[in-house]
């Protein structure tokens, strides 16, 4: 039985990252989105180094709270900072870090801190979990999914979505 706890991040990471620069157009951030089918977009210096995130929801948070012109640098609607995972550690320690900040995702970088490996969601997580059936045993059973409602709906989500995509 596979525990949460033994699984690193980088057995279920994205690779590569999509980027834009610091630089960009909101335009550019939101294009790149839609091009890769991708709900967030990481924000790099001139040396690549990660310095925000643009995600969905600080786009549509931005157009609701003060307007701003797609034409707009990217940093100016990134969040920061960055909330970073080492690619070793554990899946449990990427769930337990993106719910304790109340994020989706996690930039796996290496012993420098700074060199992004890839990107950890909770879908990823999740999908992860419901594809192999010795994880999801040990998931349920540890009843991580009765204490935390949250997860649990993020779960079944995830689940239903799963299931939806592999029938079309």
């Amino acid at each position: 039985m596979s525990s949460l706890d033994s699984i690193p991040v980088s057995r279920v990471m994205a690779s590569p990252v999509r980027t834009i620069r610091q630089n960009d157009t909101i335009q550019q951030a939101c294009k790149t989105m839609i091009e890769n089918n991708i709900g967030s977009i990481i924000v790099v210096t001139q040396s690549n180094e990660p310095a925000g995130i643009i995600t969905e929801r600080d786009i549509v948070r931005h157009l609701a709270e003060k307007p701003i012109s797609f034409a707009a640098p990217a940093n100016q609607v990134m969040s920061k900072p960055i909330v970073t995972i080492h690619p070793n550690g554990s899946l449990r320690d990427a769930l337990q870090e993106m719910q304790s900040r109340d994020i989706r995702r996690l930039i796996v970088v290496g012993n420098d801190g700074k060199s992004m490996m890839g990107i950890i969601t909770t879908k990823d997580i999740f999908r992860f979990i419901s594809r192999n059936e010795s994880v999801s045993s040990a998931f349920v059973s540890e009843e991580m999914l009765a204490r935390d409602r949250d997860m649990a709906e993020s779960f079944s989500t995830s689940l239903f979505d799963d299931i939806v995509h592999r029938r079309t």
